[in-house]
């Protein structure tokens, strides 16, 4: 390994390696790999790599309040049986999190913990998942539109003041409008307001 950029030492050199090298290793599902011996020789780094067992993805489970389970399970698509790819796993996390989204928890955090089994080489997952506090739809702001733009754009919005803030609608929304403008808006940007010592959300659209 090449290091660029002056003098490091092996406390930052295991730093890099834990940031770069072993996601690299854990996508291809050896999530056990270690890094035992690390040397430094000017800009030179002999690093000694031990992939350990391939792990197979094995049961992938929720852990959580209230949570709506098979909803959440079904868009995540975990590649149960299969190498154990952790990149694929957390990009799958961020997938099942949109269910809660679309229903108003905004700050959902997810906590992947392994569970290992030597027998089989088969590691389960447990999701720890926090919703946090669920918010709900306000007002929406359009800045950006030229009048004519906004009569055909605003009447295409059909989140109703009260609803779970549905996050990822915003997405759905610009597709739909986009078509709609026939692209004289080529871009949207968003930003929430929540209310203070509310659980209520306002939305303003910045079209460009």
């Amino acid at each position: 390994m090449l290091l660029v950029g002056g003098k490091h030492s092996e406390r930052e050199l295991r730093s890099v390696i834990e940031l770069n090298l072993r996601p690299l290793y854990e996508e291809r599902g050896y999530l056990t790999v270690a890094f035992p011996s690390v040397k430094l020789v000017g800009s030179t780094a002999a690093v000694q790599v031990v992939e350990s067992a391939l792990w197979t993805l094995g049961r992938v489970s929720l852990n959580g309040d209230t949570l709506p389970t098979e909803p959440m399970l079904k868009p995540g698509a975990f590649a149960e049986g299969k190498p154990a790819n952790w990149k694929l796993l957390l990009e799958c996390i961020t997938k099942m999190e949109k269910v809660l989204r679309r229903d108003g928890y905004l700050a959902v955090a997810s906590r992947p913990v392994r569970q290992f089994h030597d027998s089989g080489q088969i590691v389960d997952v447990r999701i720890d998942v926090r919703k946090g506090r669920q918010s709900f739809f306000g007002s929406v702001e359009f800045h950006g539109l030229t009048p004519a733009d906004e009569e055909i754009a605003r009447p295409l919005w059909k989140l109703a003041a009260g609803a779970p803030m549905d996050e990822p609608y915003i997405d759905d929304f610009w597709r739909e409008v986009y078509k709609a403008l026939n692209g004289s808006a080529k871009s949207i940007k968003s930003q929430m307001h929540p209310h203070p010592d509310s659980n209520i959300v306002d939305v303003v659209l910045l079209f460009q």
